[in-house]
């Protein structure tokens, strides 16, 4: 991983002294069912492998991005063009405030008329 960073970072100074700019760097995306502990993730894939930038209409990218002097910046992954591809995202598990959430989630039940 740290080669993988550091090739990365020596691909875009060369870019920057030949005076050319970088484009958005094309990523591959897999998203793991559990997490370390076995519980479930709240984003499951299709089950269909991971997701290639390009491929079946995902978009999965890092932006080129001036901020804070990085090269490569906010992550994108886009599936609502793929008809091949979908990715689930569960809103079952909110993050509480003491995790680092920003108000105490509220369930609500249907009411019963």
């Amino acid at each position: 991983m740290r080669l993988r960073s550091f090739l990365l970072v020596l691909l875009a100074a060369m870019m920057w002294a030949k005076g050319q700019q970088p484009t958005n760097l094309s990523v591959t995306t897999d998203f793991l069912g559990a997490d370390a502990s076995g519980t479930i993730t709240d984003i499951q894939s299709d089950g269909l492998g991971p997701y290639s930038d390009g491929v079946a209409g995902i978009g999965s990218i890092l932006t080129t991005n001036g901020y804070n002097h990085q090269i490569w910046g906010d992550w994108q992954f886009d599936d609502l063009t793929s008809t091949a591809r979908k990715v689930s995202i569960s809103f079952a598990n909110p993050i509480q405030p003491s995790s680092g959430g920003s108000v105490v989630p509220i369930r609500r039940s249907r009411l019963r008329t």
